[in-house]
């Protein structure tokens, strides 16, 4: 609507609950109790900050060396004449040659400078960092090929599950059939969305898997010392913190410029308030244990950075050959049961008899951030059981995602004892279920399964996982704050934002990687290597 520039937020929220409360109930089509109260957000005129500064110059000084670093990359693969073939000349051993041997040494050296001077600003270099992230040949080098694809796919459940809570706990005042979409919920297949807060589970259990083997792989070449200990901490904090923090930088600097429509609530304007306040949690990855979040969905990663904390009182037993593997086993066992205790003592001293899905899904987020909540599927790197079969594995993933079906729709409640135990042990049964999927994938008892799942063509897709879970968010924030009229929401429009969704997304994680990913993860071998 269109109001004179003298007319504040203020002004007309005044003036349309002055409006409402003079609306006759009689000649309203529903009750007039549903009626909320108005919210009004006008267009102002976009204001430069220092976070957008900020951003300006720091995207630019990374654009300019990743230009330069294409152009000299290209330059050196196409169009330098290679000289293979130099002439040997018999110096004589006078004062004068060895004065020139002195000179020559100075001068090797000043090219050696250079040319690590060189590679370092290569490690920018938007055609190489290209060609490593669609490179597909990596047969030789992995045997765990399946985790691609899973990891991929975890990216797809987490996309369509923040896409459907959008609508319904986000911003549901931009659906014209709010209560309509409710009633997707009953639909058993829609459940599989429903519940998608276990992807995150997905991501935890992979990424403790790869933790524990390549801990352990390292330790039989080298030895453990607090010093390896020490730089495994420091690696895991700088790969996952300084694309996170880029990726921040950016996005609170321009959202300005990519949300402008009338959609934007309270919850969006305080979420940018708090990246300029509590920035710094995200920096020390304590963001989880704040109720006031930056950046929310990135409490993911500080939460993987907490579980690597406690890493190492599995893993360090785990490389001796005696009886010390034994307390690395106990520690395992240790987290599982503070997993179970925690949630069950939670959900325990909830009051409910019969849980609704509103009630439902506020325990899920209360659940979600805690790390002791949470650990069981990080856990589970070193419980893949030996023998399990593929009927066992689905069926345990199965009654997870369908156990709650009837809390989920609203028909069947489950009852309080039958929730509470469903709520204790769901994670841990998740994760035995998907275990053993892995399990029979890397010991090749996969079948066709594991040569989908084991595809070339998820390798490229799973690189950009990371950079797609940080700017996914992003992307549906986008869409939903430019919208201008309401949306009318059906199956196929639901999954058609979704496929536009994801293809925005991963375009925008790949330029997220040549901006911010590859090029530090390149600096990373000269950084912690002597």
């Amino acid at each position: 609507m269109c109001f004179p520039n003298t007319c504040t937020d203020s002004d007309l929220t005044k003036i349309f609950d002055y409006g409402l409360k003079k609306l006759d109930s009689d000649d309203l089509p529903f009750e007039k109790s549903l009626l909320n109260n108005s919210k009004v957000n006008c267009k102002e005129k976009l204001k430069i900050d220092s976070y957008l500064v900020a951003a300006i110059i720091v995207t630019g000084i990374i654009g300019v060396l990743i230009i330069l670093a294409t152009i000299l990359e290209i330059y050196y693969k196409f169009y330098k004449v290679n000289r293979n073939t130099v002439e040997n000349i018999e110096l004589k051993e006078t004062s004068e040659n060895l004065i020139n041997k002195d000179e020559n040494i100075k001068t090797k050296v000043e090219n050696n400078d250079k040319s690590l001077k060189l590679k370092i600003l290569l490690c920018f270099s938007a055609y190489n960092n290209t060609l490593k992230i669609f490179q597909t040949d990596n047969k030789g080098k992995s045997q765990f090929l399946c985790l691609n694809s899973i990891r991929f796919w975890a990216f797809m459940w987490v996309t369509i599950f923040h896409q459907t809570n959008h609508y319904i706990y986000v911003d549901d005042i931009v659906l014209s059939n709010k209560f309509e979409y409710f009633d997707w919920n009953k639909n058993l297949f829609f459940t599989i969305i429903t519940n998608g807060a276990f992807c995150v589970d997905v991501f935890f259990l992979i990424g403790g898997f790869l933790c524990a083997y390549n801990f352990l792989k390292q330790s039989k070449s080298k030895k453990t010392t607090w010093v390896t200990v020490l730089i495994f901490y420091v690696r895991r904090y700088y790969r996952i913190t300084i694309t996170l923090m880029l990726v921040m930088l950016f996005i609170v600097g321009f959202s300005p410029f990519v949300h402008p429509g009338p959609f934007r609530n309270d919850l969006y304007f305080q979420t940018l308030d708090r990246c300029h306040t509590f920035f710094w949690t995200n920096l020390l990855q304590i963001n989880n244990f704040f109720s006031f979040q930056c950046f929310g969905h990135s409490w993911y990663l500080a939460t993987d950075m907490q579980f690597y904390l406690i890493a190492p009182l599995v893993l360090v037993p785990l490389t001796f050959k005696n009886k010390m593997r034994f307390i690395g086993y106990g520690f395992i066992g240790i987290f599982i049961l503070i997993h179970i205790i925690t949630t069950f003592a939670f959900v325990y001293k909830q009051q409910f008899t019969i849980l609704t899905l509103r009630e439902l899904f506020r325990i899920y987020n209360a659940l979600e951030f805690m790390p002791w909540c949470r650990v069981a599927p990080f856990a589970f790197k070193n419980f893949l059981v030996v023998v399990m079969a593929w009927i066992l594995s689905l069926f345990f993933i199965a009654i997870v995602i369908f156990g709650e079906y009837g809390t989920i729709s609203g028909l069947d409640p489950l009852n309080r004892t039958s929730q509470i135990l469903y709520l204790t042990f769901c994670r841990i049964f998740f994760s035995i279920g998907l275990s053993g999927v892995i399990f029979l994938c890397i010991t090749e008892n996969g079948g066709f399964i594991n040569q989908f799942l084991s595809w070339s063509f998820w390798a490229p897709l799973a690189k950009l996982s990371y950079c797609a879970y940080l700017v996914h968010y992003s992307v549906l924030d986008a869409f939903m704050y430019a919208q201008e009229q309401f949306v009318y929401m059906q199956f196929s429009l639901f999954f058609y934002v979704f496929l536009g969704n994801v293809f925005l997304i991963i375009c925008l994680a790949y330029v997220t990687n040549l901006l911010f990913e590859s090029p530090f993860m390149n600096l990373e071998k000269y950084i912690f290597t002597k």
